[in-house]
């Protein structure tokens, strides 16, 4: 799989997550399972995808999210953001 290809998957795993935000406790399993599949393609990056280092935190914290829906607004409106910006070549 080429840089190009990642950098593609990874970013519709990303927009998958955000279309699908765990509503409760129960649905974090499940989240945290696909998020698992975007760190895999994330740790392919040997400095060639330049993969946005805020993607890491939001992977990290649907548990906070969950808790707090003020960050929660806050962070998701800053990876939809990022998310456009790398797409874009940004």
């Amino acid at each position: 799989m080429n840089v190009q290809e990642i950098k593609r998957q990874l970013i519709a795993i990303v927009r998958e997550l955000l279309d699908t935000e765990p509503a409760s406790k129960a649905e974090m399993k499940d989240w945290y399972e696909k998020a698992r599949e975007a760190k895999a393609l994330m740790e392919l990056d040997v400095g060639e995808l330049d993969v946005p280092h805020a993607l890491w935190h939001y992977l990290e914290d649907a548990d906070i999210r969950l808790k707090d829906p003020e960050y929660s607004k806050v962070q998701i409106a800053h990876i939809e953001e990022t998310i456009r910006d790398w797409a874009a070549g940004s």
